[in-house]
């Protein structure tokens, strides 16, 4: 029995292109770039931590002008339009 996608911990490129509907070839730009949180494995491929690969693309998405983030009074942060 194979573990769904969106429930394992660790994700190939491959695997996270199909959960996050974004391309292989963005995705291996960002993981070499950093912009998501990764390891390298043995022979130059990756293995992406989903969860906070999650967080990493919503706080991209977030950065764009028009959008702040504010704390919440219990401590989680959140989105604001300032437009």
């Amino acid at each position: 029995m194979e573990i769904p996608i969106w429930k394992k911990t660790m994700l190939s490129p491959i695997e996270y292109s199909t959960y996050s509907n974004l391309s292989v070839k963005m995705i291996y730009e960002y993981c070499h770039k950093r912009r998501i949180p990764c390891l390298r494995t043995g022979r130059g491929d990756f293995k992406i931590h989903r969860t906070s690969a999650d967080e990493a693309l919503m706080n991209m998405a977030l950065s764009h002008e028009g959008y702040e983030q504010v704390e919440s009074p219990k401590g989680k942060k959140r989105r604001k339009s300032v437009i």
